[in-house]
């Protein structure tokens, strides 16, 4: 397994990582040590349309989802198996279900229209298959301040590669910041809750 290594080019960033989830208010999901994401309240910054007919316009209360690098299994030195595929998916699919309670019991988040995030990721076919599967739907690029949209998602493809090498460093293997790509992925509120949100148990 490769540790990502303690230099200072990490230790830069995991402080900035560290700063930014202070400044954003990314919260983590109490005592579940195997959820892999973490959530922030947020606030749409444009409309969009989600396919079962919800409507977010712009400045609706929405849940931001972010990946917890740290957690996320390490590849291993030969490279993403059978083993890793089935390790990550069951994490993934354990940790929709703490978001979607997260999300049906949290007050600050009660009114949060829908979750997701501008993703970065090396979207192959088989990720992109296996993100809808969860219920994600992707959206189209906003096309709006074009050069400083192109400029942003190269900043956000950069800064996605540098949290990988400080956390998750054999993800980059044979990969460069082209090879990621930056788009917003979303599911409903209701959607998520009807496929991953458990019924709360009655007190006895």
């Amino acid at each position: 397994m490769e540790r990502a290594k303690d230099d200072l080019l990490n230790r830069i960033v995991r402080a900035v990582d560290d700063a930014q989830r202070r400044r954003l208010g990314i919260m983590a999901i109490a005592d579940d040590p195997e959820c892999i994401f973490r959530l922030a309240k947020g606030y749409s910054s444009h409309g969009f349309c989600l396919p079962d007919g919800t409507q977010v316009s712009r400045g609706d209360p929405v849940v931001v989802l972010h990946l917890w690098g740290e957690r996320m299994p390490p590849i291993p030195p030969e490279g993403a198996d059978l083993a890793w595929a089935k390790r990550t998916q069951r994490l993934l699919i354990h940790s929709m279900g703490a978001v979607a309670r997260e999300v049906r019991d949290n007050p600050l988040l009660a009114d949060a229209l829908a979750l997701g995030n501008q993703a970065s990721l090396p979207f192959s076919t088989g990720t992109t298959r296996m993100l809808e599967r969860l219920g994600f739907a992707f959206l189209e690029t906003q096309d709006g301040q074009r050069p400083l949209a192109r400029l942003m998602a190269r900043l956000s493809q950069v800064w996605t590669r540098l949290l990988r090498r400080a956390y998750n460093a054999a993800s980059l293997r044979d990969r460069d910041a082209k090879a990621y790509e930056t788009r917003p992925m979303w599911m409903s509120r209701a959607a998520l809750l009807d496929r991953y949100a458990r019924p709360k148990q009655s007190a006895s």
